[in-house]
């Protein structure tokens, strides 16, 4: 019983003619597999909130790939139950929302636009208190 027994068709990620790709229509994950990317999903969606990490990502021209936008279109299921309970940092998901904005990369063009988004997310590490 290590199998999935759910057909996945993969509509997230579109190619360039703008219409959905499939992977594979029934490719079935085993259940390490399914615990694995649930773990490296929650993972990177979590890194979205380390500033560090963003500066990597904008250093390395990442967010003129438009793969790496496509998935990060599809890390917006994060936001619903029952995904949403394990997300420890909610400012990742308000990153997110910024990231998939449209315009992001355009506003991140200009002049010391990036550097006042990073010294918002400083703002917010400052400020920011953990309560159990």
């Amino acid at each position: 019983m290590g199998i999935s027994q759910k057909k996945y068709i993969v509509k997230n990620i579109i190619d360039d003619n703008k219409k959905p790709v499939i992977i594979h229509k029934y490719y079935r994950e085993s259940l390490f597999e399914n615990k694995l990317r649930f773990e490296c999903e929650l993972e990177f969606l979590q890194s979205l909130c380390n500033i560090d990490y963003i500066k990597h990502l904008y250093d390395n021209k990442y967010f003129n790939d438009y793969n790496f936008i496509n998935y990060l279109k599809y890390l917006n299921y994060w936001r619903n139950k029952p995904y949403i309970f394990y997300v420890h940092f909610p400012i990742c998901l308000y990153v997110l929302d910024i990231l998939n904005n449209n315009n992001t990369n355009i506003y991140f063009n200009h002049a010391n636009s990036f550097q006042n988004f990073i010294y918002y997310l400083k703002l917010h590490w400052l400020y920011f208190s953990y309560q159990m």
